[in-house]
């Protein structure tokens, strides 16, 4: 859920919205919200949500399973964020879930960019330890502003140190079944729904797994 596209509750009343894949600490009285995105940047697909987090302590995190061990790997994070009430600078960091030899390898100081009031693209580069984090899992985490209310929209994690253009991971990459494959997992990205072959009739949310 990397545009904050899926969430639980009410887009733009002001009260407390989940989302899926997101987990949501620190926000007190005033919680993580749903808000209508205006963010044109760098997407073709309709984006109609953001994440709006108010200002406080809190903390939005997402475990992502590369589905490969990242020992000394680079990746980079990137995303669009703005200001919503001035300019205030807002914290990001990459998570690493798994023990490490050295436990401070696996506490990165958080990376602190400036938000001003239109969107903007923001990227930090993150190299995992070497022969000491053998896990396939990091979680990207983004830290609300104690004095400033910010938007975060268009979430990307990569191999490598440079952001490229942003793709919508999820919409991108469908699994399409034939005389080959016959079925998926629900954890395969893409395996969510069927398509007409002839038409344009709207998907079917479905999953055909092995059982199946």
């Amino acid at each position: 859920n990397p545009s904050f596209e899926t969430y639980s509750g009410v887009i733009g009343d002001g009260a407390l919205d989940t989302f899926d894949g997101w987990a949501a600490s620190g926000f007190g009285s005033t919680p993580q919200q749903a808000i209508p995105s205006d963010n044109a940047l760098g997407t073709s697909t309709p984006n109609i949500a953001a994440l709006k987090m108010p200002a406080s302590r809190g903390k939005m995190e997402a475990i992502v399973d590369t589905g490969h061990d990242l020992n000394g790997q680079v990746l980079t994070l990137s995303y669009y964020a703005k200001a919503l009430s001035g300019s205030c600078n807002g914290e990001v960091n990459l998570g690493f879930t798994a023990t490490c030899t050295n436990p401070a390898d696996c506490s990165p100081a958080n990376a602190s960019k400036f938000y001003g009031s239109t969107w903007n693209r923001y990227s930090q580069t993150f190299i995992m330890p070497q022969a000491a984090y053998t896990s396939s899992k990091v979680t990207p985490q983004f830290f609300a502003n104690s004095s400033c209310d910010t938007a975060i929209d268009n979430v990307q994690l990569e191999n490598g140190s440079t952001a490229s253009e942003w793709k919508d991971y999820g919409a991108a990459n469908t699994v399409f079944l034939n005389a080959t494959r016959t079925s998926c997992e629900a954890t395969d990205v893409g395996c969510d729904s069927w398509t007409t072959v002839q038409g344009t009739a709207a998907p079917i949310p479905a999953i055909a797994t092995a059982v199946d």
